[in-house]
């Protein structure tokens, strides 16, 4: 198991859980996402063109995602938060901490982690675990997978970044929004949506959250709170 040794020395509790999880399975944390909002709304990446699909009957699936990416070798968790973020949308963040640490498996089970709080390192909201299917040929020694995400706070304008599109979503709207996502032309008509392309998304485009994003439309559908909202 090779894992960002600073946050399980934090909070033991968590790569515990992660090992009951996997059953015995070796896991490997390996990349990082943010609940980016900026109090008004929560924002979310369209990804790239080269992630689309089409659908059996021709519309075009475009994925929702959150901001973050993947740990380069040696990089903390939080340094690769702040530097995805800065990549992504072109902003400075205040991470915040959650009350709790959910955590959901293959998109389904959920469980939450409450360990008291470390000083100096923020708990993360939400982790997302699943079997490595992608990445086998670069992590073989990894059968399962995780992405830890934390909320954090913009502290100025997000921009479009190395990002193909950017979405904001009112907080209010988010679990609507995610549990049955709407097609792109009527999400934009939503009160306080707004949509930053590079080019126009076609108008069969349906969108379809995917990682850190499914995770909390898997909380949605669930009717379970984000332990990162109304947290201090």
């Amino acid at each position: 198991m090779t894992t960002p040794t600073a946050l399980f020395r934090a909070y033991p509790a968590l790569g515990e859980m992660l090992d009951a999880l996997c059953a015995g399975r070796t896991w490997c944390l390996t990349g990082v996402s943010a609940l980016l909002h900026d109090g008004a709304r929560d924002y979310w990446e369209i990804t790239k063109p080269k992630h689309w699909q089409r659908l059996p009957d021709g519309r075009l699936q475009v994925g929702i995602g959150a901001i973050g990416g993947s740990l380069e070798e040696g990089e903390g968790v939080l340094e690769c938060l702040e530097r995805e973020v800065a990549e992504e949308v072109g902003a400075r963040v205040v991470v915040e901490p959650a009350r709790e640490s959910l955590f959901v498996y293959e998109e389904s089970r959920v469980e939450a982690a409450a360990p008291p709080p470390a000083a100096g390192y923020p708990l993360p909201a939400l982790f997302t675990v699943s079997r490595n299917l992608h990445r086998q040929s670069v992590l073989p020694e990894c059968e399962v997978l995780a992405i830890v995400t934390f909320g954090a706070r913009l502290a100025e304008e997000p921009s479009l970044g190395d990002l193909y599109g950017l979405l904001g979503v009112p907080r209010a709207l988010r679990d609507e929004v995610l549990r049955h996502p709407p097609p792109a032309g009527d999400l934009q008509r939503l009160p306080g949506v707004t949509l930053e392309t590079r080019t126009a998304l076609p108008p069969d485009t349906v969108l379809a959250p995917v990682w850190t994003a499914r995770s909390i439309q898997v909380l949605a559908q669930q009717g379970r709170p984000l332990p990162q909202d109304g947290a201090a």
